[in-house]
């Protein structure tokens, strides 16, 4: 009778269901970024006052909430910084953050006494 080696059976057998923990956890992601993304549709008021036919279903790719994420801050620095007293002689950069990583988009330099803002474009 063939003697079997339990312990190491068992060692693969752990780090096989690790493995497969960290597969479930990234299809779970992939499956909520699926499930939140916004949707919006063009459709038509037809005559019996029901919504008829659509032309398309449209969606946010990351390019579009990219764009639309950058110019908050934008808007939020124009809003609170750009004329700040407290800020002149500083520079301000606008990070994206993906995936937990810090992306540097935008280098904003408030000047002097006039308050002007130079953009230097991404640098990162």
């Amino acid at each position: 009778m063939e003697k079997r080696n339990y312990d190491k059976e068992i060692e693969l057998l752990k780090e096989k269901i690790k493995a497969l923990r960290g597969n479930i956890g990234r299809m779970r992601k992939a499956l909520q970024k699926h499930i939140n993304r916004q949707t919006a549709e063009i459709r038509v008021l037809e005559s019996d006052d029901e919504w008829g036919g659509y032309t398309g279903i449209f969606f946010v790719n990351e390019e579009d909430a990219k764009d639309v994420v950058i110019g908050k801050a934008k808007a939020h620095f124009k809003k609170y910084f750009k004329n700040g007293i407290g800020y002149k002689d500083h520079t301000f950069g606008i990070f994206l953050n993906r995936s937990g990583k810090k992306e540097l988009q935008e280098i904003i330099e408030i000047n002097g006494e006039t308050g002007g803002v130079s953009n230097k474009g991404g640098r990162g």
